[in-house]
C-alpha cells in the first residue's frame, strides 16, 4: 500500500518533556524514513519515523548498543522514552523515535584534510567499542564477497566484469576470506558521521547494525565521504590517505585492507 498522507509526528507520547513543541519537516532519501527537527523550551531534538520495514537490528538491540556507545563515550543519539515508557510511539503500522540532536554542520561546509583523519580514527574507536559489545545482536550477517561477485557482480556490462573485475577477484578473495566478523555499524556513509568545528560530533543511523568484515564497513565510509568531496571538486590529493591512517592507527584489520588497496591500484 502507497501512503500520500505525511502525518505530523504524535509528539503527545513525549509532553512531558515537550512543551509547546514546534516540528519542522525534514527531507531524506529513503522514502519510507521520515524525519522532523523538533524545538521545545530551546532543546533540539530529532523525530524518526519508519514503516513496518526495519532493515537490522531491532529497536531493543539498537537502543542497547547505543548505550554500550554512549558509556565508552561515543557520542550518540540514544532514544528518548515516551510518557508511557516504550523506546517509540506508535502510530498506525508507523513507528516514531525521539532522539536529542547532535551538533552537525552541513556537509557543503565540512573541511578536508585533518578533518577525514577525526573521520576515521571515529570510525576506528566506534568499531573497537562495537567489538566489545558483550551480548548478542539479532540481525543478519553481511558477506560482502558473496554481495561483490555472486549478486552485484552480475549487474555490471560483460565488458566490464572481465576487464575490470574478474583479473582482481582471486587475489580480493583470497585476501577477505576467513578474516574475523564483527558487529558493525552497517551504514557509515559520510551522512551518518556528523562534524562539528573541525570534530566528529555524532554517529547516527545505527538502525543497519550487522555481523561482517569490517573492512567492508571502512571502504564504505571511506569512499562515501572521499567522493562526496570530490563531486564538490573539493578534494586534497592526501584526504584517502588521511582518512585510512585515521583508521588504521586502531585497526590491524584495516591496515591489512590498506594493502591489499595498494596492491589492486
Amino acid at each position: 500500500m502507497v501512503e500520500t498522507a505525511y502525518a505530523e509526528p504524535p509528539l503527545a507520547a513525549w509532553s512531558s518533556i515537550l512543551t509547546a513543541p514546534r516540528a519542522q519537516r525534514m527531507a531524506h532519501l529513503n522514502p519510507d524514513v521520515r524525519l522532523w527537527s523538533v524545538t521545545a523550551d530551546d532543546r533540539s531534538y530529532i523525530v524518526r519515523s519508519f514503516g513496518r520495514w526495519r532493515p537490522g537490528a531491532g529497536m531493543v538491540d539498537e537502543y542497547r548498543v547505543l548505550l554500550h556507545l554512549k558509556d565508552a563515550g561515543f557520542p550518540v543519539a540514544v532514544p528518548i522514552v515516551t510518557d508511557a515508557g516504550t523506546l517509540a510511539a506508535r502510530d498506525g503500522h508507523r513507528t516514531y523515535v525521539l532522539v536529542p540532536r547532535l551538533a552537525a554542520e552541513k556537509q557543503e561546509e565540512l573541511p578536508t584534510g585533518d578533518v577525514c583523519f577525526q573521520i576515521g580514527s571515529a570510525i576506528g574507536n566506534l568499531h573497537a567499542a562495537l567489538a566489545q559489545y558483550p551480548w548478542p545482536v539479532r540481525s543478519y550477517e553481511h558477506d560482502v564477497l558473496q554481495q561483490a561477485f555472486d549478486e552485484a557482480l552480475q549487474k555490471l556490462p560483460q565488458a566490464v566484469r572481465e576487464s575490470s573485475v574478474r583479473p582482481h577477484q582471486a587475489v580480493v578473495t583470497s585476501s577477505l576470506r576467513g578474516l574475523p566478523r564483527q558487529l558493525i555499524h552497517g551504514d557509515c556513509n559520510a551522512g551518518n558521521i556528523l562534524v562539528s568545528r573541525g570534530r566528529v560530533s555524532g554517529v547516527i543511523d545505527l538502525d543497519q547494525l550487522r555481523a561482517a568484515m569490517l573492512a567492508a564497513e571502512i571502504t564504505l565510509t571511506s569512499w562515501s565521504h572521499v567522493l562526496l568531496t570530490e563531486r564538490r571538486d573539493r578534494a586534497r590529493p592526501d584526504e584517502r590517505a588521511r582518512y585510512d591512517a585515521g583508521v588504521a592507527a586502531l585497526s590491524w584489520i584495516s591496515r591489512h585492507f590498506a594493502e591489499l588497496n595498494a596492491a589492486l591500484a
